[in-house]
């Protein structure tokens, strides 16, 4: 069986890092990206993006993550299947190099998946509906708290952290209802659908680095309370600065000569 380590409180927090998964990710495209130019020197680009998405997957598997790990898995696959219905001559030899990888690490990853199931199988969603009904029920505690919210530092008792009241949720979208009620909510909703636009601007010109901003926005606004890190605020910005396209400004026009005698 699996053994999980046990690690500091510093390891766990980089797990849960919008930016953790958003560097894995990225690094997962450029491996296979490496692998499918097919020369020496993108064969060394693609083993140190391999050893650099290994370590990230390590510190996320100290704490079974298993939204981080498993965006992870389906980046892979799904640039393994684009590249093999785009180019399926040229994908045979990577995809070789991968399953020699695999067969390779196959105790690591057989462990993996068995540890994600048994936490499935334990917690679930670890409560995920039921708190986002109990944010609910706060804010229907009156009109006022419905439409603008409780307030900044209110609390509720959380059914995912065993009833306990605390001031945070574990999606940005309840969390954000829960302080601004219906109308933050709204807001939020709004925020979330122009940066999902914003990323499939991204997508369309580098599937890899659009899938590397879509994990990390998409778990903190559902499932992780990783939304309220200063990561979170970072990987919009990212969004917002790889969603414009820099354009060079045009010449400046030839200067005029004036005869100063006029």
């Amino acid at each position: 069986a699996f053994n999980v380590w046990i690690a500091p409180d510093e390891l766990l927090y980089l797990s849960n890092s919008p930016l953790a998964l958003f560097a894995a990710v990225f690094l997962t495209g450029l491996f296979w990206k490496n692998l499918m130019a097919q020369t020496r020197h993108s064969l060394l680009l693609a083993a140190g993006c391999l050893v650099g998405v290994g370590i990230l997957l390590a510190a996320m598997l100290l704490d079974v993550q298993r939204a981080t790990i498993g965006a992870v898995i389906l980046t892979l696959l799904f640039l393994v299947l684009l590249s093999l219905v785009q180019s399926p001559r040229r994908a045979a030899l990577p995809l070789l190099i991968l399953c020699i990888v695999i067969g390779l690490l196959y105790p690591l990853v057989s462990d993996t998946l068995q540890v994600m199931a048994q936490k499935t199988a334990s917690v679930g969603f670890n409560m995920r509906t039921q708190e986002a009904i109990a944010v609910f029920n706060a804010m229907s505690a009156s009109p006022e708290s419905l439409f603008i919210g409780r307030g900044w530092g209110s609390v509720f008792a959380s059914p995912a952290v065993a009833g306990l009241d605390v001031n945070y949720t574990h999606s940005f979208l309840t969390t954000m209802a829960l302080k601004g009620g219906l109308v933050m909510l709204a807001l939020s909703l709004l925020m979330v659908l122009t940066a999902l636009y914003q990323i499939f601007l991204i997508f369309q010109r580098d599937r890899a680095k659009g899938l590397s901003l879509l994990w990390p926005l998409l778990i903190p606004v559902f499932l992780y309370a990783s939304h309220k890190s200063l990561d979170f605020g970072l990987l919009l910005l990212l969004i917002g600065m790889w969603s414009t396209r820099l354009q060079t400004l045009p010449a400046a026009p030839p200067s005029v000569k004036t005869d100063n005698n006029l």
